[in-house]
C-alpha cells in the first residue's frame, strides 16, 4: 500500500530553508574579522563623532556648554567646605573630585564632616591619596592625573606586547576620547585608580598569573567596594587560593586603613554605610542628571517615553532595588560558573559595576575596559554577534551628551542602558546554551551511574 502522504503528493521531509546570499557573505566578512583592529578603529570613529555631535549640539544648537555636555561642568568648587582647603583652580577648574577625598584625608575622621560634603569612599580610598598631601595642590593634582594616565593605558599596553607599536598605539590612543575616560580625567575622579588596579588584576588573569588578578582584584575592592565581584572570574576557574589573596588582600587592606584615622572599625564601617544613603535612596531628578544607569534609563522613560511603556517603566523604577538585585545575582551566578566564557563573564560584571548602581556618573563606565582588553587578548570566536558586540562596545564608550527628547535630557541617558543590555544579550545565549548541555551531561551521567567528565 502506498504511504498516504506519497498519495496526496506530500512529502514527510521539510523544504530546505534557503539562506539570502547577504548573510553568507555576512558570516564570511565576520569570519575574518580581526576583532582588536575592528574594536580599535570603531572606538576612534565612535568616540569622534560622538564628539562632532556635542561640539554642534553645544555651540550651534545652544543646549549648553560644550564641558556641561561632555562631562560635567568646569566651575565646580565642592560646597561647602571650609576656606582653608580651596587652592587655587586651575582657572576656573578644581578637580573637584580629586580635591574633595584629598582633604578628606587629611581629617581625623573622614566621615564626621559637618559643614562639608560628606565622604563616600572606603578608608583605603583616603590612604591611597594620603602620598599626595606631601606636594602643593597642584602639582599633586598633575602627579596624580599622570598615575591615573599611566595605571589605564599600561595595562592595556602590556597586553598588547606582541603586536609591533604602531598598532599597539593605535589600539590604546583612541582610548583617550572616549566618554568614561574624558569624565575621569576632567573630573579627576579616583575611579581611575580603581580600574587601574582591576585592569592589572585582568592582565594577571589572561597571561595564568590568578595569584596576582586576585591581588589587584582586591586592591581596587578595597577603593570601591564592589570590584569584589571580580573574584567571581577566579571563582570561575575555581582556583580558591588565588580568591582567598584576594579577599584577604581587600581585608587587610581596608582593616588596615583603619590605623590612619580615628573613630574605631565598627564606627567608621557605620559611618561609611550611612553615606551610602545618597546612591541608595535618590530622587527622579537626580535619576535624570548625568545618569547612565539601568534606573536612569527607566526613569527617562517615564519621563519622555512612549505611553504604552509608561507603566512598566515606572513600576520597575519604584521597584528597582529587588529587580536590580534578582538579575544581578543571575548574571553573577553565571559569571561564576565554570562553563561560561571569560568573554561573557567579564561582560557580564563590567555591565553590572558599570550601570547596575542607581546612580552612575560618566567617569563609572570606565570599568567597561576589562571588556576591551579582553578583547584586546583575542577571548573571543569570530562571528556575526562577536562583530555587533564590538560595534555595541564602541557606541557605548562614545560620548553621548547631546540633549533630546520633549522634556531634553542627555542622549547617554537612554542610550547606555540599552546598549549595556544589548551588550549582555550578544554573549548571554551562548553561555546559557554551554551551562544547559553541561547540566544535561552531568544529569544523564547521573543517571547512568557514571562520573561525569569535568
Amino acid at each position: 500500500m502506498a504511504d498516504e502522504g506519497e498519495e496526496h503528493g506530500r512529502s514527510d521531509t521539510l523544504p530546505a530553508i534557503e539562506i539570502p546570499p547577504w548573510v553568507g557573505r555576512a558570516r564570511a566578512a565576520a569570519g575574518r574579522l580581526e576583532s582588536a583592529p575592528t574594536l580599535g578603529a570603531l572606538i576612534l570613529a565612535s568616540s569622534l563623532t560622538g564628539l562632532v555631535a556635542v561640539y554642534v549640539a553645544s555651540v550651534y544648537c545652544r543646549q549648553y556648554t560644550f564641558a556641561g555636555l561632555l562631562s560635567f561642568r568646569p566651575y565646580d568648587p565642592p560646597t561647602p567646605m571650609p576656606g582653608w582647603m580651596y587652592p587655587e583652580p586651575f582657572g576656573v577648574h578644581f578637580f573637584g573630585d580629586f580635591l574633595l577625598p584629598l582633604r578628606h584625608s587629611e581629617l581625623a575622621l573622614p566621615y564626621d564632616t559637618p559643614g562639608m560634603v560628606p565622604s563616600y569612599y572606603p578608608l583605603f580610598a583616603k590612604v591611597v591619596l594620603k602620598p599626595f598631601l606631601l606636594f602643593d595642590y597642584r602639582q599633586a593634582l598633575v602627579l596624580f592625573l599622570l598615575v591615573t594616565f599611566v595605571g589605564l593605558l599600561a595595562p592595556i599596553w602590556a597586553m598588547l606586547a606582541p603586536r609591533p607599536i604602531s598598532e599597539r598605539l593605535f589600539l590604546t590612543l583612541p582610548l583617550l576620547v572616549t566618554g568614561p575616560m574624558i569624565v575621569v580625567f576632567d573630573r579627576g575622579n579616583l575611579q581611575g585608580l580603581v580600574a587601574a588596579a582591576a585592569l592589572i588584576g585582568m592582565v594577571g588573569l589572561l597571561r595564568g598569573n590568578n595569584t596576582a588578578a586576585g591581588f589587584w582584584f582586591g586592591i581596587a575592592a578595597a577603593m570601591k567596594a564592589y570590584p569584589v565581584l571580580l573574584l567571581l572570574l577566579l571563582v570561575r576557574v575555581r582556583d580558591w587560593r588565588a580568591a582567598a589573596v584576594g579577599l584577604v588582600t581587600g581585608a587587610v587592606a581596608t582593616f588596615g586603613s583603619l590605623l590612619f584615622f580615628e573613630g574605631g572599625a565598627i564606627g567608621n564601617l557605620q559611618a561609611l554605610w550611612r553615606t551610602t544613603d545618597a546612591f541608595r535612596d535618590i530622587n527622579l531628578d537626580r535619576a535624570l542628571t548625568g545618569n547612565h544607569s539601568f534606573k536612569g534609563g527607566f526613569a527617562a522613560m517615564m519621563v519622555n517615553g512612549p505611553d504604552w511603556l509608561h507603566g512598566s517603566a515606572t513600576w520597575v523604577y519604584e521597584n528597582y532595588g529587588a529587580v536590580s538585585v534578582v538579575l544581578t545575582i543571575a548574571l553573577m551566578a553565571l559569571a561564576g560558573s565554570r562553563t561560561t566564557s571569560l568573554f561573557g563573564a567579564v561582560t557580564y560584571l563590567a555591565v553590572v559595576m558599570s550601570f547596575g548602581v542607581g546612580v552612575s556618573y560618566g567617569y563609572v563606565p570606565i570599568m567597561m575596559l576589562l571588556a576591551v582588553i579582553v578583547v584586546y587578548a583575542g577571548q573571543l570566536e569570530r562571528n556575526v554577534p562577536t562583530a555587533c558586540y564590538l560595534l555595541v562596545l564602541a557606541l557605548l564608550l562614545a560620548p553621548k551628551g547631546v540633549m533630546v527628547g520633549s522634556s531634553p535630557l542627555a542622549l547617554h541617558t537612554y542610550l547606555s542602558p540599552l546598549l549595556a543590555t544589548v551588550l549582555v544579550g550578544l554573549v548571554l545565549p551562548g553561555d546559557v546554551r554551554r551551562l544547559w548541555s553541561a547540566w544535561r551531561v552531568r544529569r544523564s551521567s547521573a543517571s547512568d551511574g557514571r562520573v561525569p567528565v569535568r
